[in-house]
């Protein structure tokens, strides 16, 4: 009787050569095979088929330079391509198959040892003459081709199928596995000139939540204890030859084909006397030791969080690591000690009664605190806050109040989950490193009962850490901390500064605070808090997102009372809690805020104020500009930049974002004259040290913010419009040394101001005042930096109307600009038109079917020639060019999801024209041409954010991806082409 399987066969010999149709074929042909209960000789030999040409494919990747290090997912680099993702999915479900993983590990163990080439070779002996000649022709190319980063595709091929069978087995490996993976480090470090520091690093983060057997446990144990002794192994060897040395780098560095060949030649003409190291001084050794201490730790806190043994050797090793760090204070090197540190915390959080001795150990090197970033390395190590690791953590916070850290590794606990996105629906026997990782429920309700029942300050700031990442799950807990705080302010306590900071970003809990605290204060129980509502007010006004509401609710709970309402403070707090809850008319809120500004005209008695002040400077600035003189007689708190209303007014032009744009848009001018006033007096106040430099520190901030108000006024009128280029065109006309630098360069408006535009309604008033932005002439340093073009066209990309005439503007002013970000803001605009216009489809038509190489040696010769013409233009480099093809794939995107846009014949020639710009060719040619061309630093400081968050939906992309998606064109036609569901690695 014949296997249910053998159906399989004829499949796998008529596999579509469509590279897209290929891929999904192969992908369901594995989950097939995966799916039977066992495997007959013939399914066995497709599937060890299957794995040597996926296994094969992988390595091709990294050694043309197309994918991305497995790495990624815990040091971010770049963005791995879909078609990377793709073939690791179907790589974790073949490998849970015997004959894939058996292949698998042969390849590994290959790689691991450097001698991938040659199995490689071994396997293509055995394949038919043409396919045999041309693999083997194939691989002689790679071997030639410069690797992207100091890691050889061997290494890098080696980490990611590591991680890979790791993986498909559950976060497990198999005795016989695991042995070989320890011979092939003992042979790294026997075969090497170095001890392999880097290679053991990068192996711990690839096994990034193995669990081990007691086994497994002892022989690591032993290598690592072992590793330890620099005497038995050194940083450097010695050799008895020149050629043994080079034959032990040409291993370490994966030299091979010519370069291998060259040094055994030079290993013969060259001096054949011994080699040795020099002898280090004593801050080289230190650094040595330091260095072997930290690679060494990670691998002993692995050890500890699954086995308790292991804790003596892992603290002598961190205590003695912490006395190099003491050594190097005057050099400042805490780096190491700081990553030992977050390797080590999970391991004692999972045992608790080690951080006794951990703080005890970091008390001794008065080491406390971590860097700002530390909370969300710590909660990629998936920690877990248990109640015991909980009181012991808040009993040591008792016991050492210096030691921050504490209170950074409750936050981390609590951060969210970084790999959420790593779950995918068709994988869901995979576990997740985190999944049973953070803040437990049962610690959550520890905490709870301990603020109820005292008020310690521990609790307290535990509550605030953890509360610090918004999660609807924490509302009891965000309940417990108000009751605690009211107690505590009832009883006359005061709340440290902190404290009340992450309160103002919690609504509920501070709008039960008011309430309690007005009752308080009708029934005259308690003293009037001053401390506390200054600090409120001042939390409140600095928070980045201020509706109206709440902004009126600081100024009634500010005990200077900038709204002069007349109320006394109890009925200012019941007034001001029920604000929070939204309460009020927008108008009549509106209204009461406008108290905020410096009246015009002002009060004459403010001058006699002044006047008993003396101060001659500011009654001259008074008397030239009268609208200034509240200002002038407004506190200067100590240790302020700004006098006392500046955060007040800062705050007002955050806060005109939530309303109506009929009713904010005059408040605005207003607040931007005022900016323009302060600047321009701090500019003409004379030399260096200015009279008046807080006006400088108000100014800028206000002006900038005003900006950002305006950009996101919905809908945009032709007022708005006006507004934006009146701003930006000030930073031309005010006094030299007014608005510094960055408050309107192009990189601020490119990465703060753009994405604010994205996917506003724009009235059909606005559509003419925008496109008469491109057709001004504007001063020559705006000409160069087009911040204005930039902010007309992204507003444009959000309309579909445009006119014939308009479109043509679109094309002579935005896609005939040599700035390749304007020039791609234009084709989206152009791109969202409706009608579709020939024009528009031939360019995106062109793009698509336009060879990398073509579009990056058509900018070049662009560059040059501008070049020679003197244009003065930034214009980055040649490999930037792919941003275009990016957004043309996008837009075709786009253009198959509207179902009467494209004709049928449009439609194929669309879909046709995505399968060529998604091949495999181009793929590896953009990854190679865009090395060093990235325009990004990451999604919050990328310029192209505003585009990507434009586009991301069209193409399946997350709007917290890093934006740099668009200058891989290849990857993302291949996923629009061929993909239908969201991908994550």
């Amino acid at each position: 009787m014949p296997s249910p399987l053998s159906s399989l066969l004829p499949l796998a010999d008529s596999l579509p050569a469509e590279e897209g149709a290929r891929d999904c074929a192969l992908t369901s042909l594995v989950r097939r095979l995966a799916n039977a209960a066992s495997l007959p000789p013939e399914a066995a030999a497709l599937t060890l088929r299957l794995a040597r040409s996926d296994l094969l494919n992988l390595y091709s990747g990294f050694a043309l330079g197309a994918f991305a290090s497995v790495l990624t997912r815990f040091r971010p680099r770049r963005f791995p391509p879909v078609a990377q993702a793709r073939l690791h999915d179907r790589l974790r479900t073949l490998l849970t198959l015997p004959p894939a993983r058996a292949e698998a590990l042969s390849w590994l163990g290959a790689a691991l040892q450097g001698e991938l080439t040659a199995l490689l070779r071994e396997r293509l002996s055995q394949a038919r003459s043409l396919p045999r000649r041309l693999a083997a022709g194939a691989l002689g190319v790679v071997n030639l081709l410069p690797a992207e980063s100091d890691r050889t595709p061997e290494y890098e091929f080696a980490l990611a199928l590591l991680r890979l069978l790791l993986e498909s087995a559950d976060f497990t490996l198999p005795d016989p596995e695991f042995t070989a993976l320890l011979a092939a480090v003992e042979d790294w470090v026997g075969a090497f000139p170095y001890f392999p520091e880097g290679r053991l690093r990068d192996l711990f983060l690839a096994l990034h939540g193995l669990e081990l057997t007691p086994p497994q446990r002892q022989a690591l144990r032993e290598r690592l204890l072992a590793w330890r002794d620099l005497e038995r192994y050194p940083p450097y060897r010695s050799f008895p030859n020149r050629r043994a040395y080079l034959r032990s780098l040409r291993r370490a560095l994966g030299w091979s084909g010519p370069l291998a060949s060259l040094t055994e030649w030079a290993g013969r003409v060259l001096n054949p006397g011994p080699v040795h190291p020099e002898p280090p001084d004593e801050e080289t050794a230190r650094r040595h030791r330091s260095l072997r201490l930290s690679t060494l730790i990670p691998g002993l806190a692995l050890l500890a969080r699954q086995d308790e043994s292991a804790f003596p050797p892992l603290f002598e090793a961190f205590t003695e690591l912490l006395r190099q760090y003491l050594l190097s204070l005057q050099l400042g090197g805490s780096v190491e000690c700081e990553w030992a540190l977050l390797d080590l915390l999970p391991a004692a959080l999972a045992h608790p009664c080690w951080l006794e001795r951990l703080a005890q150990t970091l008390e001794t090197f008065r080491f406390y605190r971590l860097s700002e970033n530390a909370p969300r390395e710590l909660a990629e190590r998936a920690p877990r806050l248990t109640p015991s690791a909980l009181a012991t953590l808040l009993d040591l916070r008792r016991r050492f109040p210096k030691h921050e850290w504490i209170l950074q590794t409750l936050e981390g606990c609590a951060a969210p989950d970084p790999f959420a996105d790593l779950e995918r629906a068709d994988r869901p026997r995979w576990r997740l490193t985190r999944s049973d990782a953070g803040l437990t429920p049962a610690a959550q309700d520890s905490l709870q009962e301990r603020l109820a029942s005292s008020l310690d300050p521990e609790p307290v700031e535990a509550a605030l850490r953890l509360l610090s990442h918004p999660d609807p799950s924490r509302a009891p807990l965000a309940d417990a901390l108000a009751l605690t705080l009211t107690r505590r302010l009832q009883e006359g306590m005061p709340l440290p500064a902190e404290w009340v900071a992450e309160l103002a970003r919690n609504d509920e809990a501070l709008r039960r605070v008011l309430l309690r605290l007005s009752a308080s204060l009708s029934a005259e129980a308690a003293p009037l808090p001053h401390d506390f509502l200054r600090h409120l007010s001042d939390a409140l006004y600095a928070l980045p997102a201020l509706p109206p509401n709440k902004l009126t609710a600081a100024c009634l709970c500010d005990p200077q009372n900038p709204l002069q309402s007349g109320l006394p403070l109890a009925q200012r707090l019941d007034e001001a809690a029920g604000l929070l809850l939204g309460r009020g008319d927008e108008a009549e809120i509106l209204a009461r805020l406008q108290r905020l500004l410096p009246p015009d005209p002002p009060d004459l008695a403010l001058m006699a104020q002044l006047e008993r002040r003396q101060d001659a400077p500011a009654l001259r600035i008074a008397a030239a500009h009268p609208r200034l003189l509240p200002i002038l007689v407004e506190a200067w708190p100590s240790g302020s930049q700004t006098r006392a209303g500046a955060p007040r007014r800062l705050a007002l032009a955050r806060a005109l974002t939530f309303a109506a744009p009929q009713h904010v848009l005059p408040l605005l001018r207003e607040l931007f004259y005022l900016a323009v006033e302060l600047c321009t007096v701090w500019s003409e106040a004379g030399g260096m040290p200015r009279h008046f430099p807080e006006f400088f520190w108000e100014a800028n901030p206000l002006a900038q913010q005003v900006l950002k108000t305006v950009v996101q006024l919905e809908p945009v009128c032709p007022q708005a419009v006006n507004l934006l280029e009146e701003i930006i065109l000030a930073h031309y006309n005010v006094p030299e040394g007014g608005f510094n630098g960055p408050t309107f360069s192009p990189g601020v408006i490119e990465r703060e101001i753009l994405p604010l535009m994205v996917n506003r309604f724009v009235s059909p008033q606005a559509i003419p005042a925008l496109v008469h932005l491109l057709q001004r002439d504007y001063p020559p340093e705006q000409r160069r930096e087009q911040t204005i073009s930039k902010c007309a066209l992204q507003w444009l990309t959000n309309v579909s109307t445009l006119t014939p005439d308009q479109q043509a503007t679109l094309w002579q002013h935005g896609y005939a600009s040599p700035d390749l970000l304007t020039r791609a803001l234009a084709l989206l605009a152009l791109g969202r038109q409706r009608p579709l216009t020939e024009q528009t489809w031939q360019t995106v038509r062109r793009l698509l079917r336009s060879s990398s190489l073509t579009l990056y040696n058509q900018r070049q010769r662009e560059i040059a020639r501008l070049k020679r013409q003197g244009a003065d233009f930034f214009f980055g480099v040649p490999g930037q060019v792919f941003l275009l093809k990016g957004v043309a794939v996008a837009l075709a995107a786009e253009w198959r999801q509207d179902p009467n846009l494209l004709t049928p014949a449009q439609r194929a020639d669309l879909q046709d024209s995505l399968r060529q710009a998604a091949s495999s060719f181009q793929r590896t040619l953009e990854a190679r041409l865009t090395t060093g061309s990235h325009a990004g630093f990451g999604q919050e400081h990328s310029p192209l954010r505003a585009l990507a968050l434009s586009l991301c939906d069209a193409v399946h992309r997350s709007p917290d991806d890093d934006p740099d998606w668009l200058l891989h064109p290849a990857d993302l036609a291949y996923l629009t082409s061929v993909v239908s569901e969201r991908i994550f690695l």
